[in-house]
């Protein structure tokens, strides 16, 4: 953080705003933080100063004289894609907010504003900089001293990378299972040290409400231990393929055919520590294998938390056999596994993050507090981090509102605001109120869009740099006659009262992976509305076929 100040201090910001006291409040915020301020008091003398001056980050207010900072943000984003824009307002209407996230606008701060405020949203901003300036410098140094060889070796690392990722299957990662009245969800997270490391993971569905998990974390040193890794992941994903296949899928079978694959692969100095699992969702059993890895934390409905330590050693060239153990999912409210690398790096108050998981997980209604939680309390990872949650729950109507959407805009525009003045007649907080309206445009036009549009992702994001989506997207609609179903109504969950909305579309189902090239690539405008839902919204979860999701908010 106090390199990302001091880089600041290089930068020159243009303030563009109307009120002259507003202005003067910025200045005085900013004094001595950026190399240069300059004021300009509407969008037309903004765009002026723009384009006569290169400046680095601009924070602008909406509505203006002469012309609004929307407006100013459209001319502006004809010349320049990248440089960051902070916007200020006190609206809160749908429109503006989706008009500005198509734009690419993802800061916004709300009136009445505080110094700290600012500078955070301006120090987030100017990382996006940071960023590609250390990109360049890279880059440069790469041409300058590595030359043709170290580039090569560069990108059969970017390769290898790509390939592992490749064969890290998640078939569940923010998904829901609707079986025998119950609700289960499942969430992942990983985050390797490395471009090659020794974290690995699969989560497959099998069907019928039948779910296998494996993580693995190779004890080795370096390249060695990530070959090992990625071997014992094809090799799973291989002997699933099969026996899906087959139709003969046996978790005792693949754990000993996996045993005698790795014994193979192993390195004498080597040993692997892995969590096998296998889940059936009807009959609520779960049969794992739990070999040198930190506890399985299990919650159950009376918010009570139990530990299932390791049954097994680490797997090592000597192993004879893995034993497995069934356990009762019936009172079962969720579960957690985890690599070392999550409880074994140190929290902000100095102390291993192993002494606080058990208390963030009980104090965790879903993955998404959980996740904010572990983030907010550790400085840095000590190590590859592997994370698996899994959710049952049985949400309670209090009441329920369906409605059935023709694939229109003029239609969907309606009805959020429909929707907006339904919410507002609620009296629900008008940062909840925001958090909902953003996130339901944002899944109403996915549906629209993606699903029964079928405009696929890379076709949107060039639409969107022509100016062309919306024209599109209305020729498009002429001859859709698919259906937008939308469901929403206050539920209860664990007791606590959730607003909650599931729309469901005609499409062929929609590949939330895609959202991380918004993450990867500041100027991939497809997915960004997702990701920023997401983290405002309790929980979001979508089914198998991807064609409806499903998110809650606390009321």
């Amino acid at each position: 953080m106090s390199e990302l100040k001091n880089f600041l201090k290089n930068l020159n910001i243009l303030i563009v705003d109307d009120d002259k006291v507003s202005t003067l409040v910025l200045k005085k915020y900013l004094d001595g933080v950026f190399n240069s301020i300059h004021v300009a008091e509407n969008g037309k003398l903004g765009l002026l100063a723009f384009l006569q001056n290169k400046f680095d980050i601009i924070v602008t207010d909406v509505y203006m004289p002469e012309m609004d900072g929307i407006e100013m943000i459209k001319k502006i984003r004809q010349v320049d894609l990248e440089v960051p824009i902070v916007v200020i307002t006190s609206s809160d209407d749908i429109n503006d907010l989706k008009e500005l996230l198509n734009l690419g606008i993802g800061r916004f701060i709300q009136k009445p504003i505080t110094k700290s405020m600012l500078i955070n949203a301006l120090l987030d901003a100017s990382s996006r900089i940071v960023l590609k300036k250390r990109l360049i410098k890279e880059k440069e140094m790469e041409i300058e001293l590595l030359k043709y060889r170290d580039r090569y070796h560069t990108h059969q690392q970017t390769m290898a990378y790509k390939k592992e990722m490749s064969l890290l299957k998640n078939d569940l990662e923010k998904k829901k299972l609707s079986l025998n009245g119950y609700e289960f969800v499942f969430n992942s997270f990983y985050k390797p040290m490395e471009i090659l490391c020794g974290d690995a993971f699969i989560y497959r569905y099998l069907g019928d409400g039948k779910i296998l998990g494996v993580i693995m974390d190779t004890m080795g040193k370096g390249l060695s231990a990530s070959v090992t890794s990625v071997l014992s992941v094809a090799f799973m994903n291989h002997a699933v393929d099969k026996s899906l296949e087959n139709r003969d899928f046996d978790f005792i079978t693949t754990l000993n055919s996996f045993l005698t694959y790795v014994k193979k692969v192993l390195l004498e100095e080597e040993m692997l520590s892995a969590s096998f699992f296998f889940m059936d969702l009807n009959s609520l059993k779960c049969e794992y294998a739990h070999c040198g890895m930190p506890s399985i934390l299990l919650k159950n409905v009376k918010n009570k938390v139990f530990e299932l330590v390791s049954n097994n050693p680490p797997i090592s060239k000597f192993t004879s056999n893995i034993s497995t153990i069934c356990i009762d999912l019936k009172d079962v409210d969720s579960m957690l596994i985890v690599t070392d690398g999550l409880v074994e790096s140190f929290s902000k108050d100095e102390n291993v993050y192993l002494t606080s998981v058990s208390d963030d997980f009980k104090d965790s209604l879903f993955y998404n507090n959980f996740e904010n939680k572990f983030l907010d309390a550790i400085l840095s990872f000590s190590d590859d981090v592997t994370i698996f949650y899994f959710k049952r729950m049985k949400p309670e109507k209090l009441w329920e509102i369906n409605k059935e959407l023709n694939t229109d805009m003029d239609e969907i525009n309606e009805f959020l605001k429909e929707m907006d003045d339904f919410l507002r007649k609620k009296h629900i907080k008008d940062e909840t109120l925001s958090k909902v309206t953003v996130s339901l445009y944002e899944f109403l036009m996915n549906a629209y869009e993606h699903g029964n549009l079928g405009i696929y992702v890379d076709k949107k994001h060039k639409l969107i740099v022509d100016n062309l989506l919306e024209d599109y997207c209305r020729e498009l609609e002429k001859k859709c006659y698919k259906k937008i179903f939308v469901k929403y109504g206050i539920y209860y969950i664990n007791g606590i009262e959730f607003f909650g909305v599931t729309i469901r579309d005609e499409g062929e189902g929609f590949n939330i992976n895609m959202t991380n090239r918004a993450l990867e690539n500041i100027e991939y405008f497809c997915g960004r509305g997702i990701v920023l839902s997401n983290t405002f919204v309790d929980a979001l979860y979508y089914n198998m076929k991807g064609n409806e999701v499903t998110f809650y908010v606390r009321w």
